[in-house]
C-alpha cells in the first residue's frame, strides 16, 4: 500500500470499523502503516457509521479487511479491495465481487504472491476508478431496490398471514 501511495501520490486513510477484542482494527491498521505517518490521516476512535462513510467519500479506492468498509465504499461508487483469509471473509467478499463486478477485487492474504496481487489490484482500480464508478452506483441502486422489494414481500406475507 505504501508503494502504491507513493506511486500515485496518494494518502492512506485509516478506516477502523471494529474495536472488539477479537478484531481490533485500529491495532492492525497501526501495524500496516508503521513508519509511514506522513501518509496517514488520523482518525478518532469509535467514529459513527456516518463519519466513516464521509471519510470513505474522500477516497479513490478502499483496501479493506472488513466487510462494512468495502460496502460503504462500493455503495458510493468507490472501488474496493477485500483482503481475505478466513472462509467467512472469502465468502463475504466474493459475494460483494459478484454483486459489484470488477470494482470489487478480492486478494488472498495467505498466498506467496500477496504483495504482487495487491499491487496489481490497486493499480487496476486506481487507473479505472472513474470508469467503474457508474457501474458501482448502478449495482448499489440494484441492491437497494432488491432489499426494498424483499422487505415489501415479507410485509405482505406477514399481513396475509394475519388475515
Amino acid at each position: 500500500m505504501h508503494r502504491a501511495a507513493n506511486k500515485y501520490d496518494g494518502r492512506l486513510l485509516a478506516l477502523p470499523i471494529s474495536y472488539s477484542a477479537h478484531e481490533l482494527d485500529d491495532k492492525i491498521i497501526d501495524q500496516l502503516i508503521y513508519g509511514q505517518n506522513h501518509r496517514l490521516f488520523v482518525t478518532r476512535k469509535f467514529d459513527t457509521p456516518l463519519e466513516v462513510i464521509r471519510k470513505i467519500r474522500r477516497c479513490r479506492l478502499v483496501v479493506a479487511g472488513t466487510f462494512h468498509a468495502a460496502v460503504f465504499a462500493l455503495a458510493q461508487g468507490i472501488p474496493a479491495i477485500g483482503l481475505v483469509k478466513s472462509t467467512q471473509y472469502i465468502d463475504k467478499f466474493l459475494g460483494l465481487a459478484d454483486q459489484f463486478g470488477p470494482g470489487c477485487q478480492v486478494v488472498y492474504l495467505n498466498t506467496g504472491d500477496f504483495q504482487a496481487k495487491l499491487l496489481d489490484a490497486i493499480d487496476f482500480l486506481w487507473t479505472s476508478a472513474e470508469q467503474l464508478r457508474p457501474q458501482l452506483l448502478d449495482s448499489a441502486r440494484l441492491q437497494i431496490h432488491m432489499g426494498r422489494e424483499a422487505y415489501q414481500r415479507l410485509y405482505e406475507l406477514v399481513e396475509n398471514k394475519r388475515q
